[in-house]
């Protein structure tokens, strides 16, 4: 079991999921989900640069999302992201690193 704090925004929503998923330590899609909070949330995969993928996704399966319009932009904080799971994944086959 794990047991986490509820984070929120400021205006009480939950924040964005950034979803990395690693290979032999290397980044290779970020998925992005946003509007958690809502029956039909969007969700985008992106490359460790930004660039969107065009892959959909729905609860572990192919399936068509709510597409974004426009796509969001890269967080600020992308370099530190992609750089902290690339570290944690570097000894192994593959590693998802999920961050808020």
């Amino acid at each position: 079991m794990i047991i986490e704090k509820f984070l929120s925004t400021k205006d009480g929503s939950l924040p964005p999921d950034y979803k990395l998923y690693c290979f032999n330590g290397k980044c290779k899609a970020i998925l992005y989900i946003a509007d958690r909070d809502k029956r039909e949330h969007k969700a985008a995969f992106f490359d460790p640069s930004w660039n969107y993928l065009g892959l959909p996704y729905k609860e572990g399966k192919p399936a068509q999302y709510e597409q974004f319009n426009p796509l969001p932009v890269a967080p600020g904080s992308l370099t530190t992201m992609v750089t902290v799971a690339e570290g944690l994944s570097q000894e192994f086959p593959f590693v998802r690193v999920d961050f808020l």
